[in-house]
């Protein structure tokens, strides 16, 4: 004896509004004498329907693509609106909004297809797939490792081996580095002095009156000479420039 479309209509609405109520599918199976929650599944896709993982319940086939991306609940909204806030902290924004403790909110935003974004400080919409498969096992459970911070907020654990090719950076260029920071821990002491060798000869050169200007105050400021200047000028831009060890062979002489 076939069942009635009004009662199969009745079935698939009842259906939809007991997950909607927080039934599971196994539950459901057992209340509608499924063999299990696959079975399930296929009756709703003969219906037209399939499960939505970001929605956790059935949606019309045809219009599921339609549905990818939205919000699944004013709740998770919440949530949202909540972070935006400044001094947001998840601890508080969980009681507020009822939830047992900030990891139960964590895995209720994952389950509706949102992920925890550190550098937003907020949980983020993810690309989510329409389920139309025979395995009900699908959905994601698994909850990113956090950490605590210092008012409570959950942090996302850090991937420390990405560090690592940066770190092997630094270490080969530890001389560099090192010379890098030696230098710039100096800039505001004693300008040095070099021993030019050698015969001194005059060489005019062009400037604007600017920086002309500049050399006089800086001269009259550090007790240095114009000629001492443009010699700690040029040795410091050979140096930079490719030619340290010509510069470092003159100094030698």
């Amino acid at each position: 004896m076939s069942i009635p479309a009004s009662e199969l209509s009745n079935r698939l609405y009842d259906i939809l509004d007991a997950i909607s109520g927080g039934l599971t599918r196994d539950e459901v199976a057992e209340m509608y004498g499924h063999k299990d929650r696959a079975s399930v599944d296929q009756y709703m896709r003969r219906q037209g329907y399939v499960w939505d993982k970001v929605r956790q319940n059935y949606v019309r086939k045809d219009s599921a693509a339609a549905m990818q991306g939205r919000v699944s609940s004013s709740r998770a909204i919440d949530v949202i609106a909540q972070f935006r806030k400044p001094g947001a902290d998840a601890r508080e924004i969980a009681k507020r909004l009822r939830f047992t403790n900030h990891h139960e909110m964590a895995k209720y935003m994952q389950a509706r297809g949102y992920q925890w974004d550190a550098a937003m400080g907020n949980y983020v919409s993810t690309a989510n797939e329409v389920e139309d498969t025979d395995d009900p096992d699908e959905s994601a459970t698994e909850q990113p490792s956090t950490s605590t911070g210092a008012r409570g907020t959950a942090l996302p654990s850090i991937d420390w081996g990405k560090f690592v090719p940066l770190l092997m950076r630094l270490q080969k260029n530890e001389d560099k580095l090192l010379a890098l920071l030696s230098q710039a821990g100096t800039e505001s002491a004693e300008v040095p002095r070099y021993a030019m060798p050698g015969v001194f000869t005059v060489k005019s050169i062009h400037m604007s009156v600017s920086l002309d200007q500049l050399v006089k105050e800086f001269s009259r400021e550090k007790n240095i000479s114009q000629r001492e200047i443009f010699e700690v000028a040029l040795v410091q831009f050979f140096k930079r420039y490719g030619y340290e060890r010509e510069i470092e062979a003159l100094l030698s002489r």
